[in-house]
């Protein structure tokens, strides 16, 4: 079995698809944000089946004369079996067991991370590392008993504790070091249980980076014992191909074609088991010979004539089928390089959430959502759920694609002809796609180029002889000789691919800066980088309640403060010019 790793992310913590979720309380039960858990896409389905109101009411020390005759009481007390989550004791006393029987959602562990003895800043930092190393021994426990279901391994999801209730903000860049420090040494002992360190903001997630990319052979010696099959020459190591990447992505000459296996582990179904599990709504028998050697678009065709006969519109069954409210952690990974162009055939809209929640930014989804002031687009070449006129299903959807949706695929067109496209979670067999790929064929007829990267769980000989010289097909893994693909061999690629992203991730950070300023670092920072924060910090000041007679440097101030933000600085450009007389 491959190694297990550590991952890490910017996001919401709740919304990961992972096996175990660790939150950060008091030991009053307080510190987690009640209105997070509570409207979270990630908890919504199994907190409205049970009590929530009771929840709310109780995700807080209680304000009521009674509570302040218990002042020792946490809410954890105020909870009844009945109730949404269940607490459980566990043998480490500041560590409880948040049960549900959701078993499509995770395991639910609280952890107390502010002491009530520790006096000095190196006290409290050794008491919360400690506890999060008793908390991954109960993990490791906790999830020894079965094989995983979703992917390859676990994954546990770790916030970073005590950076913010925890009292250690100014030591955050500590923190980090320590938490992946101690979550690699745990997965270094063990091969059955990834993590993914999720950071709640840019500069967090910067300096998480920056710590890895210190020791990249380290943190990524997953890749290192059981390399990657292949990938393009010239390059001879994965280091160096996602750099290139990471590099075509900086000066924005990388575009992203994401696939439906970027959802893997979910719960969104496959094309083919959307298309079965729908038949069966109109009463189609999914199991004939009949059914089974007719191909997807074939099977499309038959379910809309059910659906005509029967006054369903089938659209609507397929955006009904769509909605699910976890994200894989690919979709993670990849909102979080912040692409400028995403192309993809995916009908849902896990990707428009995850990239809303981590950049904080307006994304343009075409064609349902158009917003001028975005640089940032996704192309949904297929339609999506939220518009169901728009998805794209039957063979005669497909036939009209061209004629319909010339200029959405016009967009795709010059994106192939002008950048590079990396395609992730995409086995290329997508027939809208096919269209678009043969009109680039015919207009780069008199010039043989790459202009593309397919990123493939297994090697396949056949599809590098189809697509080449046009995509070049990067394999995690070598296919079996003499035997089938299994499950488990697929979802062990699969998170392959995973870890792939992860250091394209971790490569592409190294062109970011928005740490230099945050005081959260300082005790982390490089004697360059020292400097170069005194100094900055000097032009700041400078910048506020200055008048300029000078108009040259008055109009280059907002060029002037975009660079300070760049370094974690954000000046509004508020200051007056006066003429010299």
């Amino acid at each position: 079995l491959m190694s297990s790793h550590v991952f890490v992310v910017q996001g919401d913590i709740t919304d990961i698809c992972c096996d175990v979720l660790l939150i950060p309380v008091n030991a009053a039960g307080q510190g987690w944000r009640k209105e997070d858990l509570l409207t979270s896409p990630f908890h919504k389905r199994w907190l409205e089946t049970y009590a929530k109101r009771k929840l709310a009411s109780v995700c807080a020390m209680p304000s009521s004369s009674s509570a302040a005759s218990t002042p020792t009481r946490s809410w954890f007390d105020f909870l009844s079996p009945k109730d949404i989550p269940k607490v459980k004791t566990t043998k480490y006393s500041r560590i409880f067991h948040l049960q549900h029987n959701q078993t499509n959602y995770p395991s639910i562990f609280a952890l107390n991370v502010v002491p009530n003895t520790a006096e000095t800043v190196e006290e409290r930092l050794l008491w919360q590392m400690k506890g999060l190393k008793q908390f991954l021994s109960l993990v490791k426990g906790f999830l020894q008993d079965a094989p995983p279901a979703k992917r390859g391994k676990y994954l546990v999801s770790v916030p970073v504790i005590g950076s913010g209730g925890g009292g250690g903000m100014r030591q955050t860049g500590r923190i980090l070091r320590e938490i992946l420090q101690i979550t690699t040494d745990f997965t270094s002992k063990q091969d059955k249980i990834d993590i993914v360190v999720c950071t709640f903001d840019r500069p967090t997630l910067i300096i998480a980076q920056k710590i890895r990319l210190e020791q990249k052979e380290h943190y990524f010696r997953s890749l290192m014992a059981d390399p990657i099959f292949s990938f393009p020459p010239p390059f001879t190591s994965v280091f160096e191909f996602t750099k290139h990447l990471a590099t075509q992505l900086e000066n924005d000459k990388l575009v992203l074609f994401l696939g439906r296996d970027a959802n893997r582990c979910t719960g969104i179904l496959s094309q083919e088991d959307l298309m079965d599990k729908i038949a069966v709504m109109c009463g189609i028998h999914t199991g004939t010979a009949s059914w089974k050697n007719s191909d997807l678009l074939s099977r499309a065709d038959i379910i809309h004539a059910r659906c005509q006969r029967k006054q369903l519109n089938f659209q609507e069954l397929i955006a009904a089928e769509q909605a699910f409210p976890q994200c894989s952690l690919l979709n993670l990974l990849v909102a979080g390089l912040n692409f400028s162009g995403v192309v993809t055939t995916n009908y849902e809209t896990t990707y428009e959430h995850t990239f809303a929640k981590v950049q904080k930014k307006t994304l343009n989804v075409i064609p349902v959502k158009i917003a001028k002031d975005s640089k940032n687009w996704l192309l949904k070449l297929n339609g999506c759920v939220s518009v169901h006129d728009t998805i794209v299903a039957t063979r005669k959807d497909t036939l009209r694609y061209m004629e319909g949706n010339a200029a959405l695929a016009g967009i795709v067109q010059a994106k192939l002809l002008t950048s590079h496209m990396l395609f992730i979670g995409f086995s290329l067999d997508d027939n809208t796609f096919h269209q678009v790929i043969d009109s680039v064929s015919k207009a780069t007829v008199n010039e043989v180029r790459c202009i593309g990267t397919t990123v493939q769980p297994f090697h396949n000989l056949y599809s590098g002889e189809l697509w080449s010289p046009l995509i070049e097909c990067t394999a995690m893994t070598e296919a079996p000789k003499d035997t089938m693909i299994s499950e488990r061999m697929q979802m062990e690629s699969f998170r392959k691919i995973e870890i792939f992203m992860d250091l394209l991730f971790l490569q592409s950070v190294a062109f970011n800066t928005e740490y230099i300023l945050d005081h959260r670092f300082n005790e982390i920072l490089d004697p360059k980088e020292l400097i170069l924060k005194e100094r900055l910090n000097s032009l700041a000041e400078k910048l506020r309640g200055e008048n300029f007679t000078d108009r040259s440097i008055f109009t280059n101030l907002p060029v002037i403060a975009n660079t300070l933000t760049s370094y974690g600085k954000h000046v509004t450009p508020t200051l007056s010019y006066s003429m010299a007389t």
